[in-house]
């Protein structure tokens, strides 16, 4: 935990999300950590999770290859 206080601390911190078995990415706003709020960038400027994100869209709608078989049509 202390290495993500320091990239906030250092502006260094740029994205954070969580990730299920729902295949979807919940974007986390801000990190409490003992009496501090590190609050992260705004959604729009992330980088890592919009492509995260992304890719999992594509997948899910069979426009990315399922290399490995998770995907059934119903």
């Amino acid at each position: 935990m202390l290495k993500i206080v320091e990239a906030a601390d250092k502006g260094k911190l740029q994205d954070a999300f969580g990730v299920g078995t729902a295949a979807t990415i919940a974007p986390i706003i801000a990190i409490g950590y003992q009496d501090r709020d590190l609050i992260l960038p705004a959604l729009e400027t992330r980088t890592v999770s919009q492509k995260i994100a992304s890719y999992v869209s594509d997948y899910k709608g069979g426009k990315t290859e399922d290399k490995f078989g998770w995907l059934m049509k119903i």
